[in-house]
Formats: structure tokens, sequence, C-alpha cells
């Protein structure tokens, strides 16, 4: 299985020391071919490999543009000794933190500079990177405070149980949720609150939870993908600092990825639901 490799912006120096000792001279990239070969053991649904070509800021790199799932276009890196895959690469740039003697990471995508977000957190000196500040103990309390953070809430039957559906908009396996999640409510079995995590390699998800929300589009809107032109606008800035901050929370609870469940009491789980007649169990739907 090729190597993989999980690099967010130039962090640390041995990130530019591996790329050294593991660099092609040559100044050919890997084929078309090749790089298909690489994503097959990792499930990468890509479905045309659009153009490979040298990376001008990293000697050793190719740029990679794709297209995933037959219409997203994306950006990632090999090695030119197709060795090693690298997913995504940004613009680093510090901040203050809240804890005394720690900076935020803040990451830029080279595609959309619109798109940035907290990678972790290193000291003054740059010495350590902390991924991110997680919260010893999640309780019941904690996850109330979620509330401030929902986007819209599907489903308005008061003796039905309800769930925290946190998702992005272009979320691949949380559409394959959708339907199922949508049956329960309109059986009146479930209730959803909709709360947006949008992933960073995921180009128009912060625009699309933006626009759903500033728009009041509600489920509809997650079920076609809404995006409006004006969710970078004045009118939805408010909108988008509360996402981000939402987010920020979410992480602070643990949560690393979509989709992801969290109810009530505090019981969380993440990922695509395998057995779905245990996952309604789960929700305390009864049979």
């Amino acid at each position: 299985m090729k190597k993989f490799l999980t690099i967010l912006g130039a962090v640390s120096l041995a990130t530019t020391s591996l790329f050294a000792q593991n660099a092609d001279k040559s100044s050919q990239c890997p084929s078309p071919q090749q790089v298909k070969e690489m994503l097959k053991p990792l499930n990468v649904p890509v479905t045309k490999i659009e153009q490979i070509e040298p990376f001008e800021n990293i000697p050793s790199l190719c740029k990679v543009t794709a297209v995933i799932y037959g219409q997203k276009e994306v950006d990632f890196y090999v090695t030119r000794n197709g060795e090693y895959l690298v997913p995504f690469i940004g613009k680093v740039s510090f901040k203050p933190a809240p804890i005394k003697g720690l900076n935020e990471i803040w990451v830029t995508s080279l595609r959309n500079p619109n798109n940035t977000f907290r990678l972790g957190y290193t000291d003054d000196k740059q010495r350590y990177f902390i991924p991110q500040l997680v919260k010893v103990k999640v309780t019941a309390e904690n996850i109330k405070k979620l509330d401030k953070y929902v986007a819209f809430t599907y489903g308005n039957n008061p003796n039905a149980p309800t769930v925290y559906f946190v998702t992005d908009p272009e979320c691949p396996f949380c559409k394959r949720i959708e339907p199922f999640l949508e049956k329960l409510v309109k059986e009146g079995k479930l209730n959803v609150k909709v709360v947006w995590f949008p992933l960073p390699f995921h180009r128009h998800a912060m625009a699309k939870a933006v626009s759903i929300v500033c728009h009041h589009k509600g489920w509809e809107g997650l079920k076609e993908g809404y995006i409006s032109s004006d969710w970078n606008t004045e009118k939805c800035q408010e909108i988008k600092q509360k996402i981000e901050e939402g987010k920020e929370y979410l992480s602070q609870l643990g949560v690393k990825g979509t989709p992801t469940f969290i109810k009530p009491n505090g019981d969380m789980m993440t990922g695509l639901p395998q057995n779905l007649e245990e996952f309604q169990k789960w929700l305390g739907i009864k049979q």
C-alpha cells in the first residue's frame, strides 16, 4: 500500500527533510495511470485526472487536479517518485490563542483563499504541534450548549427523540444517511437538529452552510445543495461567524469528522451507521 501523509502546510521542519530524502530528482511527474494506482488502496472516488504538473513551490512534489464523484474538482499532491500522496497544502499563519503561551495555527487553502481553518496550536516558539484542545469530559450540560449552534431543526414531534446531526453540506457519507433520517422524521419518530461542521477539503461546504441558513432553506436546502451568491457578504457574515464558532465547539467536544450523531444525554456516534436497525435503537426509536 502506498504511504499516505496528511500534511496541512509546512507545519514542521520534518516535512521538508522528508521530501528531501524521498524526492525523485527527475523532472517527470507520475502518469495519470500511476496516480490512479496510488489512489486505489485509499478508496478515493476519482473519476478523472485532469492535469498533473510540477509544483513550483516544493520541487519534489507534483500537483494533481482531479474530479471526484463525477463532478467536484479537487487538487492534491504526489511526490515525483510516486511514493507519497499529500491530500492538502495550505498557507500557514499564526494568531494568539486564548490560552497563555499558545498560538493558533491557521491554514488558508491555495485553491480557495476564502477557505481558512484552524489546524491546531503551537507554543510561542513554534516548537510543538497540538492538533486540538479537547475537554476532558463531555457531559449532558456540554451538549445542551450545542443548541446555540443549531442551524435548523427538522421535525417537530415533542414526543419523539431528538438527535444532533453534525454534517457538512458536501459530505458524501452524510448524504447516504439523509434519506433514512428524513423517513424517520416524516413518520414522526425523530427530530433532527442540524449542526454544521464544514470540512476544509470540501470546496463549497462553508458557502452552502451559510447560504442555507441565511436564506432559510432548511432541510430541502441541505438536500439540494443550495448555495447563494451573497453568502460571503455582510448580510450573512454573522451566520458564517456562528458556524465557525460552532465548529470550534464541536472540536472541543471531540468531533473530528462527519457525519457525527449526538444524543441529548451526551452519547456520540461518528461515521456512517452500517446497521440501520441498530442505529434506530441507538436513537431511542421503538421498532
